[in-house]
């Protein structure tokens, strides 16, 4: 159990990660990603909300209101792009 001290009491997993030189993430950062995949997909507020277990939607809009504006921005772009190809179509379609 002393040679575990010098190295850093913890998690087998965290212990691992220092001795590689790996950095550690943790659970709670898996739960970012889990919301962020979520969000990025298209899922609504409420869906993540309640697959991150919080009762409140308020919180999950808390927490990750950049992640959904993000999703939206490049939703609107998607769109944008979307609605200027089909006018480049049509231009050239005419032609």
């Amino acid at each position: 159990m002393g040679s575990q001290a010098s190295r850093g009491a913890g998690p087998i997993h965290s212990i691992i990660c220092q001795e590689t030189g790996q950095r550690f993430l943790g659970v709670h950062h898996f739960r970012h990603l889990n919301a962020s995949l979520l969000i990025n997909s298209g899922a609504d507020v409420r869906t993540v909300s309640a697959s991150l277990g919080h009762s409140q939607v308020t919180t999950t809009l808390n927490i990750y209101a950049h992640t959904f504006a993000e999703a939206q921005a490049r939703a609107g772009e998607a769109v944008a792009e979307a609605l200027a190809l089909g006018s480049t179509k049509k231009a050239s379609g005419s032609a």
